[in-house]
């Protein structure tokens, strides 16, 4: 009587090899749907994660070094619309000074916890992802593995942030600095985000990282899945759409 084989534990479900973490950041660029295959086997979400975090403390360092946080703050004034602007005119010169003192420390040490309120922004993203794809499109994608999809999916905007950071030592004028929109990648550079706030943040949201993104977020809950393509474009597009009319529609009342 021949004895049973017991398969190893956490031995890949095909024959294809795990991918190590560096061969799945890399194939995010050439072979997407290899990584998201990979989810299926390991949805770990770490080395996309450490990448964001390093890259973004060194961008928010060196805007304190080559920019300072006190020019930052002035051209966030500059930028406001003139309602914002006529606002802020009203208030004495020592509720101007507070003012401004919040925005210096908000900038100076808030944008060093950008980590982790993008963290809880792709906890949140990854949820609504997973809980429309399984309850609207029939789909049974775990929360580990929509969270892993989410990151993977983000690593083309390391791309962003490196070039931000370059960005940093090309510019020759500091007050043309936007800490918002550091590099034009983007619509807005077409219109004025004073004068036309609402409009500046529309063309914000039609930026060549974020659709990059948001299309290989569809394409790996599709992969992990077994859906159509289309089915999870409609479902990252869709959340992305509506993030952008909540986000001009509260530009539009608040500026």
């Amino acid at each position: 009587m021949s004895t049973p084989v017991t398969p190893e534990i956490g031995a890949p479900e095909s024959g294809q090899p795990a991918l190590s973490e560096m061969q799945r950041i890399l194939n995010m660029f050439s072979a997407p749907t290899k990584t998201f295959t990979d989810i299926k086997k390991n949805a770990s979400w770490w080395a996309p994660f450490l990448i964001m975090a390093i890259l973004s403390t060194t961008f928010v360092y060196m805007v304190g070094q080559k920019i300072t946080w006190e020019q930052v703050v002035e051209n966030q004034f500059s930028a406001m619309s003139d309602k914002q602007k006529d606002q802020i005119a009203q208030l004495t010169p020592e509720q101007q000074a507070r003012q401004r003192s919040g925005m210096l420390m908000g900038f100076k040490y808030g944008s060093y916890v950008a980590p982790v309120i993008v963290l809880i922004i792709v906890l949140i993203v990854a949820a609504l992802n997973m809980a429309t794809i399984n309850f609207g499109f029939g789909a049974d994608i775990p929360f580990k593995q929509a969270l892993a999809i989410s990151w993977y999916a983000g690593v083309p905007r390391a791309l962003f942030s490196i070039l931000a950071i370059i960005m940093l030592y090309v510019i020759k004028d500091p007050t043309s600095f936007n800490m918002q929109n550091p590099v034009v990648t983007n619509l807005a550079v077409l219109t004025s985000q004073s004068q036309h706030p609402a409009l500046y943040s529309a063309l914000s949201f039609i930026d060549i990282f974020a659709l990059w993104s948001c299309y290989l977020t569809g394409l790996g809950l599709a992969t992990v899945s077994g859906k159509k393509t289309s089915v999870g474009l409609t479902v990252t597009f869709g959340w992305y759409i509506l993030a952008m009319l909540v986000a001009v529609g509260f530009k539009f009342l608040t500026a």
